[in-house]
């Protein structure tokens, strides 16, 4: 004997019972297992509902936190004096407000960007860490060596990445 299992028009599975008897399946019996299917729906209408609980509580956590966040850092943005800082060592010149790709790499793709010029003329390369909190986006590390020939690159992501994990968090660090 097969018995579907159905929530609203939607069959998710069926209860077979078997026996090696001959119409051993009477009225009685028929009612019975129509009960216990019945009864399996019902848990399973339950455990779907307490099971979607839970995940549907995170997803408004996280998107309330998002919106906290939006809104803390449009809060603070407009009181700072300067929202990027820029060192360098002596002899070379500042870039200023230059437009550099791999900070817009890095935003884009939220992950790590590294660059290698290949110009003679422009041989530097560079390393763009995203500043994550709570996986959103606040900022971007930017790391530039100038090189007389093309063959050098920036090995230092760990560090890099590690310094960026700190940044995110104020008053884990102080950056001076």
């Amino acid at each position: 004997m097969a018995l579907p299992l159905r929530m609203g028009e939607r069959t998710f599975g069926a209860l077979d019972v078997q026996s090696t008897q001959e119409d051993c399946f009477c009225r009685g019996r028929c009612a019975t297992l129509s009960a216990l299917a019945d009864q399996i729906t019902n848990r399973h209408r339950k455990t779907r509902a307490c099971s979607s609980k839970p995940a549907l509580a995170l997803q408004e956590a996280e998107e309330a936190q998002r919106n906290y966040l939006r809104q803390e850092w449009g809060q603070l943005l407009p009181t700072l004096q300067s929202t990027s800082h820029e060192y360098h060592t002596s002899g070379v010149p500042s870039l200023g407000d230059a437009p550099l790709p791999e900070i817009e790499q890095a935003i884009q793709k939220g992950d790590v960007v590294a660059l290698t010029s290949a110009s003679q003329a422009e041989a530097r390369s560079a390393l763009a860490v995203p500043i994550k909190l709570r996986d959103q986006l606040i900022g971007v590390i930017d790391c530039m060596r100038q090189m007389p020939n093309a063959n050098g690159r920036l090995n230092d992501v760990a560090l890099v990445t590690a310094v960026a994990e700190q940044a995110a968090w104020p008053g884990k660090c102080a950056l001076v």
